[in-house]
């Protein structure tokens, strides 16, 4: 790692080496679970891709909470994800009244809803799940990704606000999470965690209202403004990303990558492998430099494979692995 004259710090490929080890008595709890709430109809892809890259950068244990749509498709494409669902036909009946006091887990499905009791309609049989229920499925996790493909609707506002309000891990703000948090900045009010926010330009105009040339002018800038005032860690991410670590109080600039990575599903592979990391025992701020230095690294190896035009956000998130353990035995071909 060096420092430039400017003090930000800049990761080499020799800094991969600082990754955590596994343990050699480790076991798929000791680097997880991680709770992957993401997904919406259509969308089921945004949960996979970040749960994958979560795996091939650490995780032991990825639990994805999804719509039931979805369901199938990730149990074959990720079975060792662990699902569970929710019915958004349900769903949008109760939204009327969203965030009240109860999510309310049905025959796969999760809706927000005042009732205690469980309902019985044509669909079968529902359980309930209070917000003590989700409350220990969120204190159970290592991390929490929120927001790839999660959608807009007024339930994925809820599911949002509700998540932000009783998250106490490290949770990584995402895609639509962060559109919906930019809709209601008030929700920044209840970190009581570690957060990590993940914009690229345009979502972080919208968080800000700067307008995208201006952040691309001055990314360094607006990225430190903002996580000095609301406390959380950005990465705000360009073609030489900066990442405003919120604990520390360093500031990072990234240098690797690739025009290959602008590629549909990029940035949830990139909230995967933070998220991985941060199973890993990683710091936050840490986390989410290493995190894009790797997702950089990634990309130029898939690139080598594929060509810049060829890739596929998956084939990033399978090349961790090898970029992994090339660095280990200092092997790393150069940038």
């Amino acid at each position: 790692m060096r420092q430039e004259t400017d003090g930000v710090l800049v990761l080499e490929d020799s800094d991969l080496c600082r990754i955590p080890v596994r343990q050699k008595r480790a076991n798929k709890g000791t680097y997880g679970p991680l709770l992957c709430i993401a997904g919406s109809e259509g969308m089921a892809g945004a949960a996979y891709l970040s749960a994958l890259a979560a795996y091939r950068s650490g995780a032991g244990l990825v639990r994805i909470l999804t719509p039931e749509v979805n369901r199938s498709i990730l149990q074959i494409q990720l079975p060792e994800a662990i699902v569970e669902s929710y019915d958004l036909e349900t769903a949008s009946m109760a939204a009327e009244n969203p965030g009240e006091a109860f999510l309310v887990q049905q025959k796969g499905g999760i809706t927000v809803s005042e009732e205690e009791s469980p309902k019985v309609t044509e669909r079968g049989q529902h359980l309930p799940l209070s917000l003590s229920h989700l409350e220990a499925l969120l204190a159970s996790c290592k991390a929490v990704v929120l927001g790839p493909g999660l959608g807009q609707s007024e339930y994925a506002a809820a599911l949002v606000r509700e998540t932000l309000r009783h998250c106490r891990v490290p949770l990584i703000a995402d895609a639509d999470a962060l559109n919906l948090i930019a809709r209601r900045p008030s929700l920044l009010a209840l970190r009581k965690s570690p957060w990590i926010f993940t914009p690229h330009p345009g979502e972080m105009s919208r968080l800000t209202e700067h307008e995208i040339p201006e952040i691309l002018c001055e990314t360094r800038t607006i990225a430190e403004s903002y996580r000095d005032h609301y406390g959380v860690t950005l990465c705000l991410k360009t073609d030489e990303s900066i990442i405003a670590d919120a604990e520390s109080g360093k500031t990072y600039r990234n240098e690797s990558g690739s025009p290959a990575l602008a590629k549909a599903g990029s940035g949830d592979v990139l909230s995967g492998i933070i998220a991985g990391l941060l199973c890993l025992g990683m710091k936050p701020g840490e986390a989410a430099a290493f995190g894009a230095y790797l997702h950089g690294r990634a990309g130029q190896a898939a690139a080598e494979r594929y060509s810049l035009h060829g890739i596929l956000a998956r084939d990033i998130a399978d090349a961790v692995p090898s970029v992994m353990r090339a660095a280990a035995f200092g092997q790393l071909k150069g940038r």
